[in-house]
């Protein structure tokens, strides 16, 4: 019976384990493909550079600040573009 029971009790501490360790790492995928997406999106703003005469560098902050913020993001970083 007490095989039974620290067998039961060890599966559980492994799929509580698991769990807690997998939820940051579905955050940084997140981020992840969040600021690649924000990145395509400033690529595109910049293939539309000669007809709009705005062109922001795709660097990491603000593909970042871009992909995890959305359209309010991606409206900062026009404006900090336009006044820095």
């Amino acid at each position: 019976m007490t095989q039974v029971l620290s067998v039961a009790l060890s599966v559980a501490a492994v799929f509580l384990l698991v769990r807690l360790l997998s939820t940051p790492l579905r955050w940084f995928w997140k981020l992840c493909i969040n600021t690649l997406c924000g990145a395509v999106l400033l690529g595109l703003v910049n293939l539309l550079a000669p007809l709009t005469g705005l062109y922001i560098a795709v660097t990491a902050p603000a593909a970042c600040i871009v992909g995890f913020f959305g359209l309010p993001g991606f409206a900062a970083v026009v404006l900090m573009q336009l006044f820095l």
